[in-house]
């Protein structure tokens, strides 16, 4: 019986009521920020569609979750268009945090259709996606010593020290190996 019956699927432009989809390349897989000297920063890559048949005005609203996040706040979208934003992500911390960024998009008004004002105040269609973020790990060991040389002499035989400092500047806890190189002839 079903056989006999067409059925065609809705699409984009044969959509009856106004909406808006949102999905960003990090919402699963962190986008790592890259560290600089004044903290670290990447770009996400969204994309924002119009699943309908109206030309749509939009909002575009973030939540750093502790981050500069900054993008496009609004565009106008064509029936079943979709277009694809940059959105620019800082911190001004290099600490190796996963952070949670939150982006909602929502349809302020609906173009060529009056009837659907007073619909869009009570309906107010939206959508949200959140980008993985986390600031890329990273070594950055220095070393030090105290005194910064020492002058050995057979002559004098006295027991020398020397300290040796050594600072881990990342992002990470590390494991840290010193070798001491030629101390076979400083045991001579």
């Amino acid at each position: 019986i079903f056989s006999t019956f067409a059925f065609n699927p809705v699409s984009a432009q044969n959509n009856p009521l106004p909406g808006i989809e949102i999905t960003c390349v990090n919402e699963e897989n962190p986008l790592y920020l890259d560290v600089t000297s004044s903290g670290a920063q990447s770009v996400a890559i969204c994309t924002i569609e119009n699943p309908s048949s109206f030309n749509e005005e939009i909002e575009i609203d973030y939540d750093g979750d502790g981050l500069t996040v900054a993008g496009p706040e609004s565009m106008t979208l064509a029936a079943g268009a979709e277009e694809t934003i940059q959105v620019a992500v800082s911190s001004s911390s290099v600490d190796s945090t996963v952070y949670n960024i939150t982006v909602s998009v929502q349809v302020t008004s609906v173009q060529g259709s009056p009837d659907l004002v007073e619909f869009l105040q009570s309906f107010l269609p939206s959508d949200e996606t959140n980008i993985i973020a986390q600031v890329a790990e990273f070594v950055d060991l220095s070393v030090s010593s105290q005194p910064s040389s020492i002058s050995l002499s057979s002559e004098v035989m006295m027991a020398m020290s020397a300290s040796v400092m050594v600072t881990n500047n990342g992002n990470v806890d590390d494991i840290v190996t010193v070798t001491i190189y030629n101390s076979a002839e400083l045991d001579q």
